[in-house]
């Protein structure tokens, strides 16, 4: 087919492609996969990466980076988006910084270690970017300047996150080597940047910028990558200490005030979007109370926290997001997809904010804890939290913060009880708990019973509390005084704190002084105010638990025990209250255990070491195997667990002979004071001259141990021991009284350790 037509149905032959062609086609190629990842599929940016990797694609970066110059830049914000030239090169430079965060986030895109290839690639694209980071700092800097007169401000500010978030992530996916990227992250205008951008405000509300997406704020995720790479968190730690006060308080005002801007932000939001908004809102709540317990760490940061009340604050944020949700998923349950993942995240942002921010940040957390509660933190103290808000209700401030919220307490209970499995035991011993303290600490019944009673915090055991001089008068009130040295022991008057001193305070108070200069130090003491909250509180939980003091004395010693002590070990048993006292006043060596002393004849029982008087060397103490102590436990399990007849000498094996030191000998003295106490025939180990009356012919009053344990923070735990008299003749629930205590402060991990042998006695 020669003919015209014929060679018109021929194909024709195309020409052979020239070199500028294929840079075209490449180059076009490129801007389709750019174009098409940004949105962040991880599918999309892996096929961007290999098309990079495998043509070794290094002008994808270079063009940008050229594009990024700082002779682009504008002379002035004010032209940004009023000359046609200075808006156009604001446009293509924007442009050219969502590239290099897309290049940058393909490196991302794949969780299993990345090949050889690109690992090479990467290196070679971290060393070009530091060497143009300067200038792309700049078009940073400009771009935030330049956003509150952009129309879409938002939209300018994501660019900055965009383009900073894949290198500070990237910093730590390989740290073998990732010098260069760690470069980047510690510069100083870096980490400026990053605080700067946190301090930003919509110029529209006044409120803090709020960019979200499917995993939160990306201003609080770009400071959460920080926080979370160990380096890069020291860096900005040391930076913000740096800068001027006025600058870090408003970046920390910044990370307080906008926790409570992001859950009312929810408020509103279209139906389509509401259940997504809801559960960003939720995950950065999270990262910001993340971010806020690790910068705790350092004391004058905590400081300036305090003052602006963020454990108010973020409470407050966490109940308006719990109480909406609730309002909007009535019926939701934790299987129920999005709504019960919120519900998982918002659980699991409670108990960091109480067990983490509170216990191990806080210096003090019985001073802090009132906050949660008064930002409607009781909804959130729940299930993991229990035994945290239990034990910390024995105290007046914390209780009336929890009481003051009662009926946002009693809806959160009865939620509670609809949608938690175990949820009925829990609301049981924390309404419980406010009960207890109602009796203790609230009410005008409750308020006229702490006028007329008075607890005894008087350090001296021999105190004898003043009485009414006449038949209408009332008895002189009582001020206590704290000892100036160790600030622990509290005196009525100077005679009680001469007595003790010559007593016992005289080996005590050295070693006390620098244990409380120590804590003092970093704001972590407990107040007078404190103790003696708990002295009542274990006044009541005494009297409305244990049975009268006749059933807790022992009645019969173990059988093997000779009934009689040989003359040596008694008087060596019985020097505490009756030896000499010695001039010295320095502090004795600390306690220690002897696992071959003895009690009695050879009977096995517990043993000590404690201080002789006249020596100051360590003697053996021995505790009858019969003697008991009543448990008040607030630590060890969730609520309240209890144990009305705990034997003496295995509770001193498991925690007295740890926590006691310079406190053994006042303890012991408690001891032995409840056993001389006791009537003939209750403890016949002992002979005929420490039964029945006393060396002044009076009746011997008798008195029953008590111990409370208490949460202080997440490593420490307060241990009160009390000495209980018991008045038969009194009316109910007043039978018990304290009538000398000692207060010390131990590892949890002691009082975990008590109930190993034992259960608890049901209430």
């Amino acid at each position: 087919m020669s003919t015209p037509e014929a060679r018109r149905l021929l194909p024709r032959p195309q020409p052979l492609p020239s070199r500028t062609q294929d840079r075209g086609g490449h180059a076009a190629k490129r801007r389709q996969l750019l174009d098409d990842a940004r949105p962040s599929s991880p599918r999309l940016l892996l096929v961007l990466r290999q098309f990079l990797v495998s043509t070794r694609d290094i002008e994808a970066l270079t063009s940008t980076l050229s594009t990024l110059s700082t002779r682009n830049i504008p002379p002035s914000t004010e032209h940004a988006f009023t000359n046609p030239l200075c808006k156009d090169r604001v446009e293509h430079a924007m442009c050219a910084l969502l590239d290099l965060s897309t290049i940058f986030r393909c490196f991302l895109a794949s969780p299993t270690p990345p090949p050889p290839d690109v690992v090479a690639f990467r290196k070679t694209c971290l060393q070009m970017l530091v060497e143009s980071w300067a200038n792309v700092m700049k078009w940073l800097v400009f771009v935030m300047l330049i956003s509150p007169s952009a129309s879409n401000t938002r939209e300018v500010l994501s660019v900055c996150v965009d383009t900073l978030f894949p290198i500070v992530a990237t910093s730590d996916v390989e740290p073998t080597s990732d010098a260069l990227a760690e470069e980047l992250v510690y510069l100083p205008y870096t980490i400026d940047f990053l605080l700067l951008l946190l301090a930003q405000r919509d110029p529209g509300n006044g409120r803090y910028h709020y960019i979200g997406d499917t995993y939160g704020c990306k201003i609080v995720g770009l400071l959460n990558e920080y926080v979370k790479n160990s380096n890069a968190f020291t860096h900005l730690l040391a930076r913000l200490r740096s800068v001027k006060p006025s600058t870090r308080r408003g970046i920390l005002r910044s990370l307080v005030y906008r926790a409570r801007e992001i859950a009312e932000g929810v408020v509103g939001v279209e139906e389509e979007r509401h259940t997504h908004a809801m559960m960003s809102a939720m995950q950065s709540l999270y990262a910001l109370i993340f971010c806020t317990s690790q910068l705790l760490i350092h004391p004058a940061l905590h400081a300036s926290f305090a003052q602006r009340d963020f454990l108010f604050e973020y409470a407050s944020a966490l109940s308006i997001l719990s109480e909406h949700a609730h309002k909007r998923y009535p019926e939701s349950r934790e299987s129920d997809g999005v709504v019960g993942q919120f519900w998982k995240l918002m659980s699991a942002t409670a108990v960091w904010t109480v067990k983490t921010i509170v216990m191990q940040r806080t210096p003090n957390p019985i001073m802090s804890f009132p906050s949660a509660p008064g930002g409607n933190g009781s909804k959130m103290l729940m299930d993991d939290v229990l035994a945290v808000c239990v034990s910390y209700m024995t105290v007046r401030g914390v209780w009336s913060g929890v009481k003051s919220r009662e009926e946002a307490m009693e809806e959160a209970l009865a939620e509670a009880r609809r949608t938690s499995r175990g949820a009925r035991s829990v609301c049981k011993v924390l309404r419980e708990a406010v009960e207890r303290g109602q009796g203790t600490f609230g009410g005008q019944e409750a308020a006229v019973r702490r006028r007329k009673r008075e607890v005894r915090v008087c350090g001296n055991w021999k105190h004898v509390p003043p009485k009414a001089r006449g038949l209408f008068q009332k008895a002189p009130e009582v001020k206590y005084r704290t000892c100036s040295g160790c600030h622990i022991l509290t005196y009525c008057s100077d005679k009680c704190q001469q007595e003790d001193w010559v007593e016992f305070h005289h080996r005590e108070c050295g070693t006390a002084s620098k244990w409380y200069q120590d804590r003092k130090a970093v704001g972590c003491w407990t107040s007078l105010s404190t103790r003696r909250d708990q002295l009542l509180y274990l006044e009541d939980l005494a009297n409305e638990i244990l049975p009268p003091l006749p059933a807790l004395l022992p009645v019969h010693s173990k059988p093997g025990v000779k009934q009689l002590m040989s003359a040596q070990d008694h008087l060596l048993s019985h020097t505490l209250r009756s030896s000499s006292p010695s001039p010295s006043i320095s502090s004795p060596p600390q306690a220690t255990y002897s696992p071959t002393a003895k009690w009695g004849a050879g009977a096995k029982a517990g043993s000590g070491l404690a201080t002789d008087k006249k020596t100051g060397r360590p003697r053996t103490i021995a505790y009858h195997p019969d003697t008991t102590v009543a448990l008040f436990d607030f630590v060890s399990h969730e609520g309240l667990a209890h144990k009305r007849r705990y034997p003496v000498h295995e509770y001193h094996e498991r925690c007295w002979r740890y926590i006691d030191g310079t406190w053994a000998d006042r303890v012991s003295g408690m001891v032995r004071d409840v056993e001389d106490g006791c009537e003939p025939g209750e403890l016949n180990w002992r002979d005929s001259s420490h039964t029945g009356p006393d060396e002044e012919g009076r009746p011997r009053k008798r008195y029953a141990l008590v111990e409370g344990i208490f949460m202080y923070n997440a490593s420490l735990s307060i241990f009160v021991l009390m000495k209980m008299g018991w008045d038969e003749k009194a009316p109910g629930g007043k039978q018990y009284k304290v009538e000398d205590s000692v207060w010390r402060l131990g590892p949890r991990t002691i009082s975990e350790e008590l109930w190993g042998a034992y259960e608890e006695d049901g209430l």
